[in-house]
């Protein structure tokens, strides 16, 4: 059996929905609009809904002030800041803290994320679990050079856990960057495809961007992890 010491995680639409977060933030910025312009803010948030839910991504703010007739700036900076700055309700799955508490006392535990710096490490103080890791690491826009999938954030959290690459098994949700991450690392990969992950119906655009393994929730992560890699659903 694989002689694993440390098991890392991805934050986003892995440990909580990220969908979550993205309609929190839209309700945030509907609201700093009502106040500018006087639109109702639950009509605003529908609207954005909406077109997150069509698969808009990047310009959601750019084409709803556009539909509505008003000028990209100032009001798409003072939405995107709102969106940015505003504390999330978001809460983890709700299998995730008890796995986690199961897993401390096996492996060394791990996150790494990237993002905005403040919005990631309010994600994660939302929903209440940066204590259960032994290391977090975070790059922020100023390293967007090195966000996955380039390796560096993943072999720096194992150096951060005292672990080897090969000793640690890394878990995420995108085949766009996750997977290929890990596997540059020298780490093995799960993927958690949870059903309503907002790249749950993506699968891996080349060879080396597959997981090495996938489950579906964190029973199956942990039944995996405990057949030493055997075992998959």
């Amino acid at each position: 059996m694989p002689a694993w010491r440390a098991v890392g995680f991805d934050l986003d639409d892995t440990l909580y929905p990220e969908r979550a977060y993205v309609l929190s933030g839209f309700e945030a910025a509907a609201r700093w609009l009502e106040v500018e312009v006087g639109l109702p803010a639950l009509a605003t948030l529908r609207d954005l809904a909406a077109l997150f839910e069509t698969g808009v991504r990047g310009d959601t703010f750019d084409r709803w002030l556009a539909a509505h007739r008003l000028p990209s700036e100032p009001y798409r900076q003072g939405m995107l800041q709102a969106y940015r700055s505003h504390r999330p309700r978001v809460t983890a799955f709700a299998d995730v803290p008890a796995a986690l508490n199961r897993l401390r006392a096996v492996y060394q535990l791990g996150l790494a994320t990237e993002g905005v710096r403040a919005v990631q490490e309010a994600k994660l103080e939302a929903i209440r679990l940066g204590g259960r890791f032994n290391a977090v690491v975070i790059l922020g826009e100023e390293e967007r050079p090195h966000w996955k999938p380039d390796p560096w954030p993943l072999k720096h959290l194992a150096e951060a856990l005292g672990v080897s690459p090969s000793e640690m098994v890394y878990v995420g949700d995108n085949p766009h960057k996750d997977f290929q991450a890990a596997r540059r690392a020298g780490m093995t990969s799960v993927r958690l495809r949870r059903p309503d992950g907002l790249h749950a119906g993506e699968e891996p655009a080349a060879p080396d961007a597959r997981p090495d393994a996938e489950v579906s929730d964190m029973a199956g992560l942990e039944s995996w992890l405990k057949s030493g890699g055997a075992e998959a659903r």
